[in-house]
């Protein structure tokens, strides 16, 4: 190894870990464009994934001293991210609940008029990014989440 050679994601936990602020954001630096993308193939729009991303580095600075550096730090910084998703999903479903005009054993749903379903269909046709997203938003998560931690 050269002395011009990166310091390997493990050197720079351990230097974290000593204390080094910058070999944290060097961390972070490397790792935060896969986070931020799994984030918004989970689901997320743009600034929930932001924001999931740095809850997802703040928990990892907090639980630094569990990493085991004979593993990707990649993969575990992606499986705190992944749980990250989870919670921000549970957390929507009961406000979507909650918020919702329509109480649970409503059909008002099946008054909505097929024209506008289809003009929804249309707009996510037209964009293949936001259809991909849906897609795997849609999966369950046996499926989804796997895919998303290999992506």
């Amino acid at each position: 190894m050269t002395a011009s050679a990166a310091p390997t994601d493990a050197t720079l936990v351990q230097r974290a870990l000593d204390g080094d602020q910058r070999a944290y954001t060097q961390l972070v630096g490397r790792h935060k464009e896969a986070v931020y993308k799994l984030i918004r193939r989970y689901g997320a729009d743009a600034d929930e994934a932001y924001d999931l991303s740095q809850q997802t580095f703040i928990a990892a600075l907090r639980s630094l001293r569990r990493y085991d550096a004979r593993r990707p730090f990649t993969t575990w910084v992606k499986t705190i991210a992944l749980n990250k998703c989870r919670d921000w999903s549970r957390r929507a479903a009961v406000r979507r609940i909650l918020l919702s005009p329509l109480s649970l054993d409503s059909s008002a749903v099946d008054a909505v008029p097929s024209t506008l379903l289809d003009a929804e269909a249309d707009t996510l046709a037209q964009e293949r990014q936001g259809a991909l997203a849906a897609a795997v938003a849609a999966l369950p998560k046996a499926l989804k989440e796997p895919l998303l931690l290999t992506a």
